[in-house]
């Protein structure tokens, strides 16, 4: 079978899929005539509402992988502060021992 890749990772005959698809739902929606429908304010409210949770959410997301790897370098770096500040007091407390 003569699989050609059209992209980084489909097949040809899939990539003309998806742009037919594409281009069908394009030419539905441009000749979709108005619905004349009502809209209340409620559910307005709900669907800002769960755009807002989403956009929070997807920023949360983001600030959350890209602190992640400062935190942990903060934390290595504490870990080695205190650990060496630890040393010198023992190094120090046992240099007193000896003269005694």
């Amino acid at each position: 079978m003569n699989e050609r890749l059209n992209g980084p990772h489909l097949p040809a005959h899939t990539t003309r899929k998806l742009i037919l698809a594409g281009c069908s739902g394009l030419c539905t929606m441009a000749l979709a005539l108005p619905a004349m429908a009502y809209v209340g304010p409620g559910a307005g409210l709900g669907v800002l509402g769960t755009l807002l949770a989403v956009i929070i959410a997807t920023l949360a997301t983001v600030v959350g992988l890209v602190l992640w790897p400062v935190r942990a370098l903060a934390r290595r770096l504490k870990a080695r502060r205190e650990g060496s500040a630890a040393n010198a007091k023992a190094k120090a407390g046992s240099a007193t021992q000896r003269t005694q």
